[in-house]
């Protein structure tokens, strides 16, 4: 579809002549790359052509290269299944949130960009450098023809991450693959010896293979393609994916209890935390034998902070109920200060410094508030501000 687009804007209204049209017509080549029939993106092809790279390096870059059998969508699949591998408690946890799948989608989205944007950004600028050099030199050489191959660069270090996951999740943590990406490795400030083993270890096998794509883009003639088996790298690169969804899947289960939401009738986990007036901390058993409404909130929160008058006005017209803040982060200090500022009473106001009562709690949204009966139990939960009919539909039978 997106080629048959492509060729009929080109003939009717002249797309050659259509300003940034190189840079629409390359959209289109990944558009189509991505979703044409010719890919075969879930079939064993795309396998064969991944793996490939991993047994017969050059032979690959001769066939990405010359021959067009490169696919922009097969390393962003891959890229796209090695997500849950790398963070797989953190999807998890994204996913049974209380706000549901809309989560966990939004979370591997986020983390697919914070992994690879990097490496995606690289990739592009790698491919500007190639056929920049070959222009200079005197030879037209374009830049989808070689974008698709600079991409399959990123292979082994995506296999080596896949290594790294799944040792870590037998227990062994091994810093010198890169499942961690590198900007949080090195924002954890480690020793420059350790960057020095760490970089070549993680990428050296891709700066070969990159040293190798430049020789193949700078052959003159076009080489001769060899024939490929592609279910041999295929089946490799399927059983390194498969064994590390197994050893994903054992670390999820293994920490399920954990990770998953409060459910309804749950008891709620116990907490001592400071009061933002100063005066002796308050637990969960404080409150015993009167229904709760917890309310996690923060002062960056600007949704939090216009829902507090209203929840204090509720508060204030039934006495009956404990309403209870506590704030995520910070230090009583600061929320006092905030408080005072907003010329709000700080009686009722715990703040959750280490934020481990949040993490009790499985809060991972803010606004989120927690309705629990007389005996500690958890009665209902609302992501976002609640309306005043939720609060008395859920708190008016609870006294």
């Amino acid at each position: 579809l997106f080629r048959s687009a492509e060729g009929c804007f080109s003939r009717v209204i002249g797309l050659q002549a259509l300003p940034g049209s190189r840079l629409l017509r390359l959209g289109m080549a990944v558009l189509a790359d991505c979703a044409g029939e010719e890919s075969k993106v879930l079939g064993l092809d795309c396998l064969g052509r991944l793996g490939g790279v991993l047994i017969s390096p050059r032979q690959s870059m001769v066939r990405l290269v010359h021959h067009d059998a490169g696919r922009v969508g097969d390393v962003l699949l891959l890229m796209l299944l090695a997500v849950p591998v790398l963070a797989p408690v953190e999807l998890a946890r994204a996913f049974l949130s209380y706000q549901g799948f809309s989560a966990g989608l939004l979370r591997l989205f986020s983390l697919y960009t914070q992994i690879w944007l990097g490496p995606l950004a690289v990739c592009v600028g790698f491919a500007f450098l190639l056929v920049g050099l070959e222009r200079l030199k005197g030879r037209r050489l374009a830049f989808d023809q070689v974008i698709a191959a600079v991409f399959y660069l990123w292979v082994p270090v995506i296999v080596l991450g896949l290594l790294g996951a799944c040792f870590r999740g037998l227990g062994l943590n091994l810093w010198v693959l890169p499942n961690i990406p590198l900007q949080d490795f090195l924002a954890a400030g480690p020793p420059i010896w350790v960057i020095l083993l760490k970089v070549p270890i993680s990428y050296g096998w891709t700066a070969v293979l990159a040293w190798m794509l430049a020789g193949v883009v700078g052959q003159s003639e076009k080489p001769k393609e060899d024939a490929v088996r592609p279910w041999a790298p295929g089946l490799l690169l399927a059983g390194c994916l498969g064994f590390s969804y197994l050893i994903g899947a054992v670390a999820v289960g293994g920490q399920l209890d954990s990770i998953r939401p409060l459910q309804l009738g749950d008891p709620a986990p116990a907490f001592l935390l400071a009061r933002a007036d100063g005066a002796p901390d308050n637990t969960l058993t404080s409150f015993a034998g009167r229904p709760v409404l917890l309310s996690f909130w923060a002062t960056w929160c600007p949704a939090c902070v216009q829902s507090l008058p209203g929840l204090q006005s509720w508060a204030d017209r039934h006495p009956e109920f404990q309403v209870v803040m506590i704030h995520q982060g910070g230090s009583p200090q600061v929320v006092a200060n905030f408080l005072a500022a907003q010329k709000w009473p700080p009686g009722n106001f715990l703040v959750d410094s280490l934020s481990r009562v949040s993490a009790a709690y499985r809060v991972d949204s803010l606004p989120t508030y927690f309705v629990l009966n007389a005996q500690g139990r958890v009665e209902a939960v609302s992501v976002g501000a609640p309306s005043k009919s939720w609060l008395q539909k859920h708190l008016q039978d609870k006294s």
